[in-house]
């Protein structure tokens, strides 16, 4: 199984491993799939280098059945839709027909169809069609959206629910057929099992809710009170996108923008019919697992903290600039002539001060720089403060509280640094 260490993989791998299977879980990090399947065997496998039948052919000894589930909603480096959706997974399909697997599950999506042009659809359509004309016994799954408490698009979905008044494309009335992970999961574990059909086969919920539904059940779930809406306008939300596209590398983005803007719903139930699960509506599964107040918080926390980084990296670089910029060098001198410091030892400190306060800000904005980054504010900010106290002790009654300001500004870069801990705030 491809993606298994994924939010989607990882469920079918444990649903897999309940049936009494045996999981090889192809993976890129040996190092998390121990720690998430830990009675798993574990291959590595890279997408974005084993473009070739002959990468995959030795990982499919002794395989009966091949899931791929290995996908991706934002380009980043390497990790390009055409090599993850279709380069790579077409490779292993040639693989699978040289090692006659006995049956392909391809896990794609609702809505994948000709037509669309998005990057993220194109490359999905492509992969299915390879498949279905390979000659290999084959299941492609379409799903609806999947939700649980692992996703992405769950967490950024709370997040949203958690705003006081919550931002809707256009009227919010796009549907869709949430599906819980742990019901497809289970499914899929099934179906495995089945003799293969050749078939593709849409999978949607036991409901259909529109995007304004589904955000009002989460803001109950989480314990918020009932939601408020805030129309925004198609234009705005695709630009938005654009931006995503092109800067944030996160959720938002043109491939989200597409699912949120058309209906992603089906008639179609023949997977809980072949499979005999019976799928649970959104709000009877989140309440098998009550919100905590730590999700509570984490959920109104979701945005705040990437704005308050943000407004300290603008405080970091701008207290950087405007003095080398604006302010006159003697002037500068004379700060630093208040604290005993003159001379040659004046003009190097005043450059690299200047140029450290410029460099800390940037690297706020690179998240393997970041915890670091934060580490040394606050060292450095600790030592001023300590300097200043020692030999200007005046500038804490300064009428501007330059020393003041260092209190809140430590508390703030300690919060980001608990909350960030070298990861990314939407995992």
């Amino acid at each position: 199984m491809t993606g298994a260490t994924g939010f989607i993989g990882s469920h079918i791998a444990l649903a897999l491993e309940q049936h009494g299977h045996n999981v090889v879980c192809c993976v890129r990090s040996p190092a998390l799939a121990a720690r998430l399947l830990p009675n798993m065997m574990h291959v590595p496998c890279d997408f974005t280098a084993d473009t070739s039948p002959q990468s995959w052919l030795p990982r499919l000894a002794d395989v009966d059945v091949v899931i791929n589930v290995a996908g991706i909603i934002t380009e980043t480096g390497e990790n390009t839709f055409q090599r993850i959706h279709t380069d790579t997974p077409c490779a292993l399909f040639d693989a699978c027909k040289q090692a006659g697997i006995k049956q392909v599950i391809q896990v794609s999506a609702l809505g994948v169809a000709a037509g669309i042009t998005t990057a993220y659809n194109v490359t999905k359509l492509a992969a299915d069609d390879y498949l279905a004309n390979s000659g290999i016994p084959y299941t492609t799954l379409r799903p609806s959206w999947l939700y649980g408490r692992r996703s992405l698009s769950f967490g950024v979905l709370c997040a949203f629910a958690a705003l006081p008044l919550i931002p809707v494309t256009g009227k919010g009335d796009y549907l869709v057929q949430p599906i819980a992970i742990e019901d497809f999961a289970e499914g899929v574990a099934r179906l495995a099992a089945l003799p293969p059909q050749n078939r593709t086969i849409e999978v949607g919920g036991p409901e259909q809710l529109t995007i304004r539904n589904i955000l009002g059940i989460f803001r109950l779930w989480l314990g918020l009170g009932e939601a408020r809406y805030l129309r925004v306008p198609l234009l705005v939300v695709r630009l938005t996108a654009k931006v995503g596209d092109l800067f944030l590398k996160g959720p938002v983005n043109s491939a989200s923008f597409d699912m949120l803007t058309r209906h992603n719903i089906t008639p179609e139930a023949s997977f809980w019919r072949l499979t005999t699960v019976q799928p649970r509506t959104l709000d009877n599964a989140l309440h098998k697992y009550p919100a905590t107040p730590a999700q509570a918080l984490a959920a109104r926390l979701f945005f705040a903290l990437p704005l308050l980084n943000a407004s300290l990296a603008f405080m970091w670089i701008a207290s950087g600039l405007i003095p080398s910029v604006i302010t006159p060098h003697s002037v500068l001198l004379d700060y630093f002539a208040q604290s005993g410091i003159t001379g040659r030892t004046a003009d190097i400190l005043l450059v690299t001060s200047l140029s450290a306060d410029v460099l800390l800000g940037l690297g706020m904005f690179i998240k393997r720089t970041a915890t670091p980054v934060y580490v040394l504010q606050i060292m450095l900010m600790l030592f001023y403060s300590v300097f200043l106290s020692i030999s200007a002790p005046e500038w804490w009654m300064h009428p501007y509280g330059p020393l003041l300001k260092n209190i809140p500004l430590i508390a703030a870069t300690i919060l980001l640094f608990m909350a960030n801990g070298g990861r990314r705030y939407d995992r």
